[in-house]
């Protein structure tokens, strides 16, 4: 037992010892020893603490969630070691308020609980949950008041009341997500994503986050440069298999044809209250967490010029430059790319055909080159005039400068169309739990910001500005202000026609010429 040196605080001198043993689990227990003016507390002011001291436990359970868990009988709070680096062991002692046992959680160099004002907080597991933030600051404080009782009268003002695990339930019901949800995902131990870039929408930065949210659950992305179509492919043909995507990240065409199937499984996320109704499915099918704007790119180490327009795309001196991010049937990026031509070509949401004519022109004229555009593809000049979404580029740029390449990022000044990703959780997957966390990771503030640091502008744009989260730095990689307020989407019902006309007059008109 080692002696730490005598702290004052709220006022109460506190003598502190720390114990720690090792026996397959970290414990740190916490012996106080709280000098009052009067030594002979009423047995009520006693009885009035050692209420407020299990109200605590029990509120600190519940804010912990998963992660904590209150034994019946010795009323020690055991904080699980698979979450957190350090568990904790506390109880009450018969000498209250004098004497007693309180947590010591220590994590990332922190500690929790200790008769400090820190934060109740972990580097492994982040509350969202603006009540589960306001109750944790509070918990600090008034455990450190009411158990450790600053004198006399600060117990005789307190309340004592009935505390059950019931009426500490109530206080804390819209904790999100649940208890239930966090408990069976780390039981799960992992969720199947797929089609996620790292430098798409800053993925890289977003997969990162939710592993260290998440220590306990792995998140491996397959084949990450496929299309919305091949997630929809590989739903159906690993049905059953354990490595089955649990979660979908998919254009908004695909979104469609996942719900005529039925093969969505409705989960609405933590913030889905500050998620824009045209962003997101009324049944909770799919959230779309993110969009950005259809640009051009140009190697301008290879192309001097750089195109502005669908218009100059078309000039004789872009033969054989201009590529597509993909087959407009089944990829989102290049079906943008197509709306957008539309939108440049007296098109509109409810007509996509002088879009789909734009391409088949560019084809006949040998300026389009091919749909098949990847990070090396770039690099080694083979696509140097590509179409693709705004929030591509910010995470392409480091390897075009380590390669030596400049290059240009021009939104068509005649076509300025703006489209999202629906993402959501799929029916009778392996990993139901850890793929709903997931949903709400992307759709956090951490996911969001994420999203932002990408160049992406995520759902919840408007909210985390109203919440003052979102720096002038953090800006720096969206499309300019002006274009974003130019941005509307189709209805399911425009999209869906487009799809059907795609589907009709893609491949006659270019794809098999």
């Amino acid at each position: 037992m080692t002696a730490c040196q005598t702290r004052n605080l709220f006022g109460v001198r506190v003598n502190t010892h720390h114990v720690v043993t090792d026996i397959g689990e970290a414990r740190c227990g916490r012996k106080t020893d709280v000098t009052s003016t009067d030594h002979h507390d009423s047995l009520r002011s006693t009885q009035t603490i050692i209420d407020q001291v299990r109200r605590h436990l029990l509120i600190l359970r519940h804010v912990l969630g998963v992660f904590a868990n209150i034994d019946a009988t010795s009323g020690y709070l055991k904080v699980n070691s698979s979450a957190l680096p350090a568990i904790s062991k506390c109880s009450r002692s018969s000498q209250l308020p004098y004497s007693y046992l309180c947590c010591c959680v220590q994590t990332g160099g922190l500690t929790f609980l200790t008769m400090t004002t820190q934060h109740i907080t972990t580097s492994t597991q982040r509350r969202r949950s603006k009540w589960r933030t306001f109750a944790a600051l509070a918990l600090v404080s008034s455990f450190a008041l009411a158990a450790c009782g600053s004198d006399e009268e600060a117990a005789e003002d307190t309340v004592a009341e009935e505390v059950t695990e019931e009426t500490v339930a109530e206080e804390v019901a819209d904790t999100c997500p649940s208890q239930e949800i966090v408990d069976a995902a780390n039981a799960e131990a992992q969720v199947n994503l797929i089609a996620l870039p790292d430098n798409w929408a800053n993925y890289k930065g977003i997969l990162a986050s939710f592993r260290e949210k998440y220590p306990n659950i792995a998140n491996p992305v397959a084949n990450p440069d496929a299309s919305s179509a091949d997630e929809l492919v590989a739903y159906e043909t690993l049905k059953g298999q354990p490595d089955q995507p649990d979660a979908f990240d998919v254009s908004p065409a695909i979104a469609q044809e996942t719900a005529s199937k039925g093969y969505w499984e409705p989960y609405k996320p933590c913030t889905w209250d500050e998620i824009p109704e045209v962003l997101k499915d009324p049944d909770g099918n799919w959230v779309a967490a993110y969009y950005g704007i259809m640009a051009i790119g140009t190697n301008t180490t290879v192309v001097a010029n750089a195109p502005a327009s669908f218009a100059d795309l078309a000039k004789p001196e872009y033969k054989g430059l201009v590529s597509l991010n993909g087959d407009p049937r089944e990829a989102g990026a290049a079906f943008a790319a197509v709306v957008a031509a539309s939108l440049a070509n007296g098109g509109s949401f409810d007509d996509i055909m002088p879009g789909i004519q734009y391409f088949a022109d560019l084809k006949a004229s040998g300026n389009l080159a091919g749909t098949d555009v990847t990070e090396a593809s770039v690099i080694a000049g083979e696509t140097p005039v590509w179409l693709d979404w705004t929030y591509n580029y910010p995470g392409l740029a480091p390897k075009l400068v380590e390669n030596g390449i400049t290059w240009a990022i021009r939104v068509p000044t005649d076509g300025v169309y703006g489209g999202y990703y629906a993402q959501g959780i799929l029916k009778d997957t392996p990993h139901q739990n850890a793929g709903k966390l997931w949903i709400d990771h992307i759709v956090s503030d951490e996911g969001a910001l994420g999203y932002l640091e990408g160049g992406a502008i995520p759902a919840r744009f408007e909210a985390l500005v109203a919440a003052g989260k979102v720096t002038e730095e953090a800006k720096k990689n969206l499309p300019a202000p002006e274009l974003i307020a130019q941005i509307k989407f189709p209805t399911q019902d425009q999209i869906a026609k487009m799809k059907e006309d795609l589907a009709a007059n893609w491949g006659p008109m270019v794809a098999d010429k």
